[in-house]
């Protein structure tokens, strides 16, 4: 059954990227799933300063959630540039063993090889979408290539005339069954209807974040303190 901690957003962003560390410390060769967007900058900066006071990440392997197709069209909105400018960049991790999904069969390829991954870090959308993952999309999907929501394209190209318009993803299928543990980053009141959505522990699936109600070591990370 899902876990909330809730409280100050810094502080949280501290807990998070404690508890990756201790991971990291443990494992000899930790498997990590990450995601872009706003919602894990402030645990990679954290990741970040850690490294610099000692701890490596040269064992780490890690598979992002999503990228853009035709990303050569929109070099600076790629999701690889993303996690280079916001975490690896910085860290001492082979970038051999970053992964990013490019083709579908060899992205599910990569995945059935894997039996469990260490960790998980999930952000969320507005309207409880996973990833690329949005309302509507069935719990078994694998990877697999979308077309951005409307509601996608408005949050992340605001005012701009040509933009990335479908992504490649991967499914909540995956990221729930291989995932040992998943901490999912929610911040401000626009989050507020998904995860009270996720809260009733009805699963639907015009709100994909309810799927992951039940997963066995999930916990909701979020500034809403009244949730």
């Amino acid at each position: 059954m899902v876990k909330f901690e809730t409280g100050d957003k810094k502080l949280l962003e501290k807990f998070v990227a404690n508890r990756m560390a201790a991971i990291v410390k443990e494992k000899d060769n930790p498997l990590f799933i990450l995601a872009t967007g706003n919602s894990p900058v402030g645990v990679y900066k954290n990741l970040i300063e850690k490294h610099r006071n000692g701890l490596s990440f040269k064992n780490l392997e890690s598979y992002n959630l999503d990228e853009y197709l035709n990303i050569e069209k929109f070099p600076n909105d790629s999701f690889r540039k993303f996690m280079n400018d916001n975490l690896f960049d910085y860290i001492d991790i082979d970038k051999k063993n970053t992964h990013f999904p490019k083709n579908v069969d060899e992205y599910n390829y990569k995945l059935d090889k894997i039996k469990e991954f260490d960790f998980t870090i999930l952000g969320v959308g507005t309207n409880g979408h996973i990833a690329f993952n949005e309302p509507g999309i069935s719990f078994n999907t694998r990877t697999n290539e979308v077309e951005l929501t409307e509601s996608t394209i408005k949050a992340n190209f605001s005012g701009r005339s040509e933009f990335p318009t479908s992504a490649i993803t991967m499914g909540l299928y995956d990221i729930y069954h291989k995932s040992k543990e998943i901490i999912l980053l929610a911040w401000g009141e626009s989050k507020r209807d998904a995860l009270v959505k996720l809260k009733t522990g009805v699963k639907r699936d015009d709100c994909p974040i309810t799927h992951f109600y039940n997963h066995p070591n999930f916990t909701v990370v979020t500034d809403l303190k009244d949730i």
